[in-house]
């Protein structure tokens, strides 16, 4: 499968390691995690958890929400800055 993630820098991603960025980017493309493990050869619990650890890292409790903020950042970088800062972390 080729990516169709727009390869621009998306500040989002810098907080990753780059196994995370990996699975990341799959995210965004809407595969679920059986189909990122078969692509990456990893199996489907250590994909969520790398998913687990996104959203960790990032401060944004679901998958839809990281999609979201990917998508913010990239088509309206200005208006990221404060997202995730409420709606996203979880306490």
């Amino acid at each position: 499968m080729s990516s169709q993630v727009d390869e621009r820098p998306v500040p989002l991603l810098t907080q990753l390691t780059p196994a995370e960025r990996l699975v990341a980017v799959h995210v965004v493309e809407g595969l679920s995690c059986k189909e990122i493990a078969t692509l990456l050869g990893k199996s489907t619990p250590t994909i969520k958890n790398q998913i687990s650890s996104i959203l960790q890292r990032t401060h944004i409790d679901t998958r839809f929400r990281f999609i979201a903020a990917y998508y913010r950042q990239l088509y309206a970088p200005s208006a990221e800055s404060s997202f995730g800062s409420a709606r996203g972390r979880q306490s």
